[in-house]
């Protein structure tokens, strides 16, 4: 008998040994299910962190890249003071292309089909008379201004009858008329 329950005592023992280990493996595994969750999230947080530097990065990048065509755009759009400089570039272009040159009518006004706060139109209405050759070189030179601008009418006729008296020609060679009108974008006076 004694032996039974020296076996029994035995028994009991490692019953609890083995319940202790369960336990003890149960909350080791407990632990580590606790930080591979823990690790998981710091890992998903590290890769929203790195897709937010990269996007900043890459923001950054485009921003720099785009500086450039701002500047661009920002500089083909004529200042709300620069009207005086576009006239008197515009005449002297005219004049080293041996044109005589009349500005009809210089007006500020909004842009047709274009509600903006900011931008605006000068609208230039213009003749000059001289060459076939000095008309056409003046007028791709306008179009290479550094603006935004459009030629919104042009008409080319032989001077001779001379409809909106311009000054007569100095010399007997054929002179040609040039009427048009221009619209050149530009900020608006604060």
């Amino acid at each position: 008998m004694k032996k039974i329950q020296s076996l029994k005592g035995i028994l009991g023992l490692l019953s609890v040994i083995v319940v202790l280990f369960l336990i003890a493996i149960f909350m080791l595994f407990q632990n580590i299910k606790n930080q591979m969750e823990d690790a998981s999230n710091l890992q998903n947080k590290i890769d929203v962190a790195t897709r937010q530097n990269q996007y900043t990065i890459s923001l950054q990048k485009s921003l720099q890249n785009s500086k450039a065509d701002i500047d661009k755009v920002n500089s083909s759009i004529l200042s709300s003071d620069g009207n005086v400089s576009f006239i008197e570039k515009f005449e002297t272009l005219a004049k080293n292309n041996g044109l005589n040159v009349s500005i009809d009518s210089l007006s500020v006004e909004d842009i047709p089909n274009i509600n903006s706060d900011n931008l605006t139109s000068l609208r230039v209405r213009a003749s000059v008379e001289g060459s076939w050759t000095g008309t056409i070189v003046f007028l791709t030179n306008l179009e290479s201004f550094p603006f935004a601008m459009r030629v919104e009418k042009f008409d080319l006729l032989n001077s001779s009858d001379n409809p909106i008296g311009l000054p007569p020609p100095t010399s007997f060679k054929q002179n040609w008329l040039s009427t048009f009108e221009i619209r050149v974008l530009e900020y608006k006076q604060n």
